[in-house]
């Protein structure tokens, strides 16, 4: 949905699935936030874009952040959108350094809770896009991924990122919901400090909050970067 609006607005769009996401490869090495950076960095480079805009979602905010950060000259505008600042406080995963303890509860626990969490949001989301999310779950090695991703620093600390962003005055743009579980809402704001006169917006309706209004959300962020002044 974000798509097809940007694509109307005259955008050039590419975007993609992170190694261990969809159909992407599932990696058996170590998963870092540097191995995901320079994913997006050699796509980017593939791609032969020089003029960078820059928006991610959740995780993917922290990779935006990683390279926005080690690329200041390539971009034009960043936007966020609920924004994993720093690793969630979750006791269970020190669990997960124990090897059968850990594969057990990749698998009996992490992997259905974060199926579970989209089932709220079906009747909101395309079939096509539901599809996507669940049967991405389904591709040999996905747990062993997910282990490693959680064990690793993939998750790590992003705030000094958006202050050496927020301090070179590049346009940006912070979207996220007050009533998030999954985000805390405290660390989005204390990553918008870092800024100078961002755009900011607040919703309710939690880490999905965009399902069922993508359409209106992208229009809004194509005006607002239509809108800043370039550098």
């Amino acid at each position: 949905e974000y798509v097809n609006v940007f694509i109307e607005n005259k955008y050039r769009v590419i975007t993609y699935d992170q190694y261990g996401r969809g159909y992407s490869d599932r990696i058996h090495s170590k998963v870092s936030i540097d191995l995901l950076e320079k994913q997006l960095k050699e796509l980017i480079e593939h791609c032969e874009v020089e003029d960078v805009i820059l928006y991610g979602v959740s995780f993917g905010a922290s990779i935006a952040a990683k390279y926005a950060s080690n690329n200041l000259d390539k971009i034009s505008f960043i936007g966020y959108q609920v924004p994993l600042i720093n690793s969630p406080n979750i006791p269970l995963l020190s669990i997960l350094k124990i090897p059968l303890y850990g594969d057990l509860l990749i698998r009996g626990f992490l992997v259905p809770s974060v199926l579970k969490r989209i089932e709220e949001y079906e009747d909101l989301m395309s079939k096509e896009l539901i599809d996507h999310y669940i049967k991405q779950f389904e591709v040999k090695g996905t747990e062993n991924f997910f282990k490693k991703f959680f064990l690793g620093n993939a998750m790590s600390n992003r705030l000094k990122d958006h202050s050496i962003i927020g301090s070179n005055s590049i346009s940006s743009y912070f979207a996220y919901a007050e009533d998030d579980i999954e985000i805390d809402s405290k660390q989005v704001e204390e990553a918008i400090k870092k800024y100078n006169n961002p755009t900011v917006k607040k919703y309710s309706g939690g880490h999905f909050f965009s399902a069922g209004i993508e359409r209106e959300v992208a229009q809004e962020l194509s005006l607002i970067h239509i809108s800043e002044p370039t550098r």
